[in-house]
């Protein structure tokens, strides 16, 4: 049946596929901006009432104030910018304010099944690209569009995926340790986890990107061991961090870390684990963490050069960091709407995931908030990630239902 709920579930896979499964362009040519027109266009036109929400004014207001700065002539805040920078974000809250608002269970899961299962197959053919290319996903960000496409055909993972499966850790290992503790056991659903998460893991190690793969073992490691207890959960935090700033605790790592370099599997990252190394040994960052912290550090000292309207200038900022690059850019007044609108879409999500896996998806907060100061985000794939594949998962070890106060 032709209904306006199956026609928004038709326009969210159709985006899905088409936008997050690179392989699709080698058989179905097509128009990026199809996909992209189609969700909105539908989501907008048969759900009006479901942007009426704080995110949602949040990103109208700085959608306008970048506006401002485009028609002040601001060397950053050019048309194309903006439009890729506010529709990235508008797209994922399109998906997340439909299926609240139609209490949409059903998509939710199925969206979050059909997106791992991309990425999945995506790992799996970018795993054989590297077996003849070893650093191709590092050269995809600096290749020219001949290469990319070329690649792209060929179904290689996104460097905006890459840096968004941390947050997917926690929610697979939160799942998994509740199909153990409360599912009586399931086999299936535990082993199909695990694979995913050895999957994911692998894919980030092949890779050798540092800040994903610090990320990723920390994900990995804090989610084995937090719980629904607030304050075994503190005491834990408190006790990892005394570890590790402990010269016992950073000899232990160091150790660990260098018995991990002499694993064949991940022997070819080997100058990021000597970097990690000396970092922890030093106490501050060496090799091309100690680049991407200047780089912060620059944007940082923009920023409070002039807090209020940002620099006028793209060489002022380090060009490093999503978070703090935003600030040296825009200031106070363009920042304050873009992280409110970041806080209004995690509350919600965090609202909407049942209690016992909360914990879990402030994990997740934390590993992005870490990620977005170091690392410059590009892509769909990050808030894709972060909005609907982390709380679709949550889904499939709990019977969560959507409940007016999930939705606000």
């Amino acid at each position: 049946m032709l209904s306006r709920i199956n026609i928004f579930r038709f326009a969210v896979f159709l985006f899905l596929i088409l936008k997050t499964f690179p392989i699709t362009q080698r058989f179905l040519p097509h128009d990026y901006a199809i996909p992209i027109f189609l969700l909105i266009s539908v989501s907008v036109t048969f759900y009006p009432k479901a942007f009426i929400n704080k995110q949602t004014f949040m990103l109208l207001i700085y959608l306008g104030i970048l506006c401002i700065f485009t028609l002040l002539g601001h060397p950053r805040a050019t048309f194309g910018w903006v439009l890729f920078e506010v529709l990235h974000l508008f797209l994922s809250l399109c998906i997340f304010n439909v299926i609240i608002y139609n209490h949409d269970i059903y998509v939710f899961k199925a969206v979050a099944f059909v997106g791992t299962l991309i990425i999945l197959i995506t790992i799996l053919l970018t795993l054989g690209i590297l077996e003849n290319a070893p650093k191709m996903v590092r050269m995809m960000v600096v290749s020219d569009t001949d290469v990319r496409f070329y690649y792209n055909r060929l179904g290689i993972i996104t460097f905006g995926s890459i840096h968004a499966l941390p947050f997917l850790f926690p929610v697979l290992i939160g799942n998994t340790k509740s199909y153990i503790r409360y599912r009586n056991k399931m086999l299936i659903p535990i082993s199909t986890s695990l694979m995913v998460i050895v999957v994911f893991y692998l894919m980030i190690l092949k890779s050798a990107f540092t800040i994903a793969l610090l990320l990723s073992s920390f994900s990995i490691i804090m989610s084995i061991f937090i719980s629904n207890d607030r304050t075994r959960n503190i005491i834990l935090f408190l006790v990892l961090s005394f570890m590790f700033l402990s010269p016992q605790g950073r000899n232990l790592t160091i150790g660990a870390i260098n018995t991990a370099i002499n694993i064949p599997i991940i022997s070819h990252s080997y100058s990021k684990f000597i970097d990690i190394v000396d970092s922890i040994a030093e106490g501050s960052p060496v090799g091309q963490a100690s680049g991407r912290t200047k780089l912060t550090t620059k944007s940082f000292n923009t920023f409070f050069k002039s807090p209020m309207y940002g620099s006028f200038s793209k060489v002022n900022a380090g060009g490093h960091s999503y978070f703090i690059d935003r600030l040296a850019y825009f200031g106070l007044l363009g920042s304050i709407p873009f992280f409110m609108f970041y806080y209004y879409v995690l509350r919600a999500v965090y609202f909407f995931i049942e209690i016992r896996l909360r914990p879990y998806y402030m994990l997740c907060i934390l590993v992005f908030i870490f990620l977005s100061t170091f690392q410059n985000i590009i892509g769909i794939e990050n808030t894709l990630y972060l909005f609907i594949l982390f709380p679709g998962l949550s889904l499939f070890s709990t019977t969560v239902r959507i409940t007016p106060e999930k939705a606000c």
